[in-house]
């Protein structure tokens, strides 16, 4: 024991520096565990930064993982490419000097779908004014056309009424001649009856109507 107490008046130790020890003592512990608690949470947080660093460098570990295989996959392609390209030239030479042999073929080819070109254009104009005319002569005929149509109308409205106002005078002047036949039969009637009376021995000669 470090810490030198007191004699008590009647035996054993002073109380008041008991007590303070005991003070000291507990303040001092809780010290002490305030900085492991400290010192723990330090660690703990530490832990935490290296899980996290970890699962960070998992990440980093499978992006590159991943860069690699696209980096493979990149120069896979660039070989094909370079292969694609390299037979590309040698077509394109090809070409080349297959256009050198057709070019001379190419001019002439030229020269002649030029003036195929001037003899259709002037084909084209020729039938455009082809058209035109006979667009123009069936517009002047059906213009023609409607006219006629139009006065045959007109001609035919007038001869319709001419012919309603001729009916209508034929079946006046048809009732004025039933109502003078009419008349005229009542009269021979009248005639008859007189001359029977006259010669009673004598046949009434027949109307028209016992006639037929």
């Amino acid at each position: 024991m470090d810490h030198q107490f007191r004699n008590a008046a009647f035996g054993g130790f002073n109380r008041q520096d008991v007590l303070d020890y005991l003070e000291s003592s507990a303040q001092a512990n809780q010290q002490q565990l305030q900085q492991l608690q400290d010192q723990l949470e330090q660690v703990r947080q530490e832990l935490e930064q290296a899980a996290v660093r970890e699962q960070e460098l998992l990440a980093f570990q499978t992006e590159a993982e991943g860069l690699r295989t696209q980096l493979e996959q990149a120069k896979a392609q660039t070989r094909d490419l370079t292969q694609a390209l390299e037979a590309s030239q040698q077509r394109v030479q090809q070409l080349d000097l297959r256009v050198t042999q057709l070019e001379p073929d190419a001019m002439a080819y030229a020269a002649v779908k030029e003036r195929s070109a001037g003899v259709e254009l002037e084909a084209h104009r020729r039938a455009q004014n082809v058209l035109d005319e006979a667009k123009g002569q069936a517009r002047h005929v059906r213009q023609q056309t409607q006219q006629w149509l139009n006065h045959m109308v007109q001609e035919y409205t007038i001869l319709r009424r001419q012919l309603d106002s001729t009916f209508a005078n034929a079946g006046k002047q048809l009732e004025q001649v039933n109502q003078a036949l009419a008349r005229q039969d009542g009269a021979f009637d009248h005639l008859r009856d007189a001359y029977a009376k006259t010669d009673p021995e004598r046949k009434p000669a027949p109307t028209p109507l016992e006639e037929d």
